[in-house]
């Protein structure tokens, strides 16, 4: 399974700066890209296919999951292919 955490948003948004291609959408929008339901959604992240970063509020609690844009593309693609 493929999470990262990161400790608050702009953590985060310091990563993306160095990482562009870890930027991503939400998990109800990639579900809706890719027309799964959550499970099966989540299915994908556990089997390591959806890479996800959880941002925290700065206390470890998960506010935000974000799944990369470059994952939810590749997929897509796989399937007109």
């Amino acid at each position: 399974m493929v999470r990262r955490r990161f400790p608050n948003q702009g953590a985060w948004e310091m990563q993306v700066m160095k990482e562009p291609e870890i930027e991503g959408v939400s998990t109800k929008e990639a579900a809706q890209w890719l027309g799964l339901s959550d499970q099966e959604l989540e299915q994908l992240i556990n089997d390591g296919i959806l890479q996800v970063a959880d941002i925290c509020d700065g206390q470890n609690n998960v506010v935000r999951s974000v799944v990369r844009t470059m994952d939810i593309r590749k997929l897509l693609a796989k399937r007109k292919g």
